[in-house]
């Protein structure tokens, strides 16, 4: 048996018979079964467990905000990185860092909804006005000498201003979907997770030699 709440006799069987009802929890503190004392007249009482009344929508509702505050925002993979930049038609290759699946659940009176968030894929905007989409993870950078740009790639043909580095977000995108102790199941709308930082893009400078 669990432990008990709201109570003032404590568990079962303490206390006034007449104002006595108690709550079993579960684990995670989680209402599994109420309790009370039925009082008939002319017949010894009797202690009685019921299930509360539970809204399994609640619950769908209560794991998806989990599943929302545990998603995490896209971790890139880009090369040339950050730090470095890069120059004008130098091809880059873009990827995330695999997020894992996000799974959330509540529990309720016997009755349970579990929310998973699964990536998709991302889009990344440039800063420039230009966009693109690539699925799942992207592609990392498979050969650091190449010039080219990824399968999920894209190439600056402007530099970033003096001084002013273009702003370049990365936003995942997962699939949410539910299962319930009810047997109900479904999708939720989409989720979106984004980060941004400062991508500098240079002109690569020749300097002429002269025989």
């Amino acid at each position: 048996m669990g432990d008990f709440r709201d109570t003032p006799g404590g568990a079962p069987g303490e206390g006034d018979r007449s104002t006595d009802q108690v709550a079993e929890l579960g684990p995670d503190g989680e209402v599994m079964r109420l309790g009370w004392w039925k009082v008939c007249p002319g017949s010894e009482s009797q202690f009685v467990w019921v299930a509360p009344t539970v809204d399994i929508q609640v619950l769908i509702d209560g794991a998806a905000a989990r599943a929302r505050a545990a998603t995490p925002v896209p971790v890139p993979n880009i090369n040339p990185s950050p730090e470095a930049g890069s120059f004008v038609n130098l091809g880059l290759w873009l990827a995330i860092d695999d997020p894992g699946v996000t799974a959330a659940r509540v529990d309720l009176g016997g009755q349970w909804a579990q929310v998973r968030a699964v990536l998709t894929g991302f889009d990344v905007d440039f800063g420039n006005g230009d966009m693109i989409s690539c699925e799942a993870l992207g592609t990392p950078i498979e050969d650091v000498d190449t010039v080219e740009e990824g399968p999920c790639g894209y190439t600056y043909r402007l530099s970033s201003p003096e001084d002013e580095p273009y702003l370049v977000t990365f936003t995942s995108t997962y699939a949410v979907t539910y299962t319930t102790s009810t047997g109900r199941s479904g999708a939720l709308g989409p989720l979106s997770r984004s980060t941004s930082f400062a991508y500098d893009i240079d002109e690569v400078q020749t300097v002429g030699v002269s025989n």
